[in-house]
């Protein structure tokens, strides 16, 4: 058996001494507090009207250069009242916007939002996104998970004979006063 070398062999991120920015952002969502997912399926978990959602997002400087002036906005689903968050609610009220200064090689930030659900008509998924740009890098990520739609109480078919035996019940005893007091 004999080897054989390749005369050409290459790599995708090879740099010859020269500057490589690079940046990842990871945008995460979870219902308990420090248990995050990517995406939350219908069947891990619905939220409902009034419960806390929590979102983790990771910024990573995996370059070789540090970075500055980087902008990072979370662009909100409708739905959402706010209880804590790292940035500045825009005039919208649907964005989430901060500045990172300064991320050296190897740095990361992490960065926590939660909020309560407010209700909606049906049930829908929802999807956050969110965006780190600047310093001539950028990335984006996105969250997903499903609210619950406002529901109607249900009388079940119990509570609706218990009133019409009650009414009836009620129609009779007036029938019999007004036989006692009429004298018929």
């Amino acid at each position: 058996m004999s080897l054989v070398r390749p005369g050409f062999a290459g790599a995708q991120y090879y740099s010859e001494g020269g500057s490589n920015k690079t940046i990842v952002i990871d945008k995460r969502v979870g219902f308990e507090k420090g248990k995050y997912f990517d995406n939350i399926d219908k069947s891990k978990h619905v939220f409902n009207q009034d419960e806390t959602i929590y979102f983790r997002i990771v910024v990573e400087n995996n370059g070789n250069s540090d970075l500055s002036n980087l902008d990072v906005w979370d662009m909100l689903p409708s739905g959402l009242k706010l209880i804590y968050n790292p940035g500045k609610l825009n005039s919208s009220k649907d964005k989430l916007d901060w500045e990172i200064s300064q991320l050296g090689i190897g740095q990361t930030r992490v960065y926590e939002i939660s909020a309560k659900i407010e209700g909606t008509s049906k049930t829908s998924l929802k999807t956050n996104y969110v965006e780190v740009s600047g310093d001539g890098v950028n990335d984006s990520d996105r969250a997903s998970y499903w609210v619950a739609g406002k529901t109607m109480p249900v009388t079940g078919t119990q509570d609706l004979i218990a009133l019409t035996m009650m009414f009836l019940g009620m129609s009779g005893t007036g029938a019999t006063l007004r036989k006692l007091t009429r004298g018929y």
